[in-house]
């Protein structure tokens, strides 16, 4: 699949179908967030794939934003001491979305939980964040794309404020 076809194919998923992601297809989506880039390739990073339907249900009691059933959770960990750290969260939050596109799964990312007890169910030191959580699965859903703004609202040549020249 081309990058940009991924990129304009990712939606946030929030209605997944019970057939579980196999092992292969996560290996996949954590060596994509494996590449990403990774400021002095420090690789802060830590992620926990979650597939266990009892643990799925505890992290859902305690997570205001997670909809609909996932059949798969992605934690996404590192000291964010450090802002750079964020950055290459980020990165590696987009590499996994994007795989997920490929395999045909869907992913949402989801900041709204509450962090202590999630962080005791996954067994997170406390000098460790827990920064994103992404529910993944086989999507039940098919939602339109938003609407983005055009460009010459967000990008400027040359200056702020100036316009852009493709």
């Amino acid at each position: 699949m081309d990058v940009m076809d991924a990129i304009l194919k990712r939606r946030s998923i929030r209605a997944f179908t019970d057939e579980p992601v196999p092992g292969e297809a996560v290996e996949r989506l954590l060596e994509a967030a494996r590449w990403a880039p990774s400021g002095g390739n420090r690789q802060f990073w830590r992620f926990i794939e979650v597939r266990d339907p009892r643990r799925l249900d505890m992290i859902k009691m305690f997570s205001a934003g997670l909809k609909g059933d996932p059949t798969l959770i992605i934690a996404i960990c590192a000291k964010v001491s450090e802002p750079m750290n964020l950055l290459d969260l980020g990165m590696a939050s987009e590499n996994i979305m994007l795989e997920a596109v490929e395999l045909g799964l869907g992913s949402c990312a989801i900041a709204s939980y509450s962090e202590g007890p999630v962080k005791q169910l996954l067994g997170i030191p406390d000098d460790t964040d827990l920064v994103l959580l992404l529910s993944m699965g086989y999507p039940d859903e098919s939602p339109a794309p938003r609407p983005k703004k055009p460009l010459n609202e967000i990008a400027f040549s040359e200056k702020f404020g100036e316009g852009f020249r493709s």
